[in-house]
């Protein structure tokens, strides 16, 4: 029988981040590194810059926005209004925090603080619902899997690989590929190609966090399966199966 901490792990990682209804309202952020600088959007700007500032240390936060029903559309017309000193990514080599303030007023939906206290109650209901159902996702791909355990062979050398990548080094392995192929539709030594990054940098530095978050999210989940055993192939019929 699977052990049973793993379908707890899988459980709180699929609850976290996929049914925070709460979470859907995010903050318009601008960070600074040196000269460089950053417009994204996040729930909790505070753990995102902790999150950020590993690769980018010493960042710092400039602008922060109150919550906002359509972050995404107004973090795109941001980025659209910056084109022209996009460094890559969400990165850019020069913003105007007084534009950035007044095109968000113009464009942004802000949320009450009494809808966000309704939103709230309607997330514990819909986190019970949820729950049912994510736990029944788990328990049946783990009572139709074949118990007989595979030995990994060069899976070993894979798995170190995939330690290396999950520390922000563009590392290409096999399970660091199974994901990005799943989130970017691209593996490791392609996405380099596409996005270029400088000496030092990952590619990541150039992706969104919405991206970056699904890529998270299922390292996490490559991560408990690979501690409790599963073989690569268990693993890539699992992600597969989630991610459709």
């Amino acid at each position: 029988m699977r052990n049973f901490y793993l379908t707890w792990r899988l459980f709180f990682i699929f609850w976290g981040e996929e049914n925070n209804l709460i979470e859907k309202f995010k903050k318009i952020y601008v960070f600074k590194h040196e000269e460089k600088y950053k417009i994204g959007t996040s729930h909790c700007v505070k753990r995102r810059l902790e999150q950020v500032s590993c690769g980018f240390p010493f960042s710092e936060v400039i602008y922060e926005s109150n919550y906002l029903k359509n972050p995404y559309f107004v973090e795109n017309q941001l980025h659209r209004v910056f084109q022209k000193y996009r460094i890559g990514g969400e990165w850019f080599s020069f913003v105007d925090l007084n534009l950035i303030d007044e095109t968000i007023h113009k464009i942004g939906e802000y949320i009450s603080e009494e809808e966000m206290c309704s939103i709230q109650k309607e997330y514990v209901h819909s986190v019970k619902e949820n729950a049912l159902r994510i736990e029944k996702k788990i328990f049946d791909f783990i009572g139709s899997s074949d118990e007989k355990h595979i030995e990994p062979s060069i899976e070993n050398e894979e798995i170190e690989k995939f330690t290396k990548a999950i520390e922000g080094i563009d590392e290409p392995n096999i399970y660091s590929d199974l994901i990005y192929q799943i989130v970017l539709g691209g593996n490791t030594e392609g996405l380099i190609k596409k996005y270029k990054p400088k000496k030092f940098t990952s590619f990541r530095f150039y992706l969104s966090d919405e991206q970056n978050l699904k890529i998270k999210q299922l390292t996490e989940i490559a991560g408990a399966l690979i501690c409790n055993g599963w073989n690569y192939k268990e693993i890539e019929d699992f992600l597969n199966k989630i991610a459709a």
